[in-house]
């Protein structure tokens, strides 16, 4: 039985990310270090895998609580596949 909880970060690869994996993991007192999985959300496919990254690492002990605290902005000369398609 695994006690404790097990952290997931899903961020675009950056060193803000890279710092805060590091940080939390010096933070962290259940012995089980944070894991970052990247994702992009320009991307559909950086999300797909994501997701099945996330879906691996938690087949066996299951998602209990998930967090969402994500947001594109919208920018002059960035094309997002499909997301007129997809959301509009």
């Amino acid at each position: 039985m695994l006690l404790g909880a097990r952290l997931f970060l899903l961020n675009r690869p950056s060193a803000r990310a890279q710092e805060a994996l590091v940080e939390l993991a010096a933070a962290s007192s259940s012995g089980v270090p944070p894991q970052l999985i990247e994702c992009d959300n320009l991307s559909f496919e950086s999300v797909r895998n994501a997701a099945a990254t996330l879906r691996e690492a938690t087949e066996t002990s299951g998602l209990d609580v998930l967090c969402c605290n994500a947001g594109i902005m919208m920018q002059v000369g960035i094309h997002i596949k499909r997301w007129v398609q997809d959301c509009f």
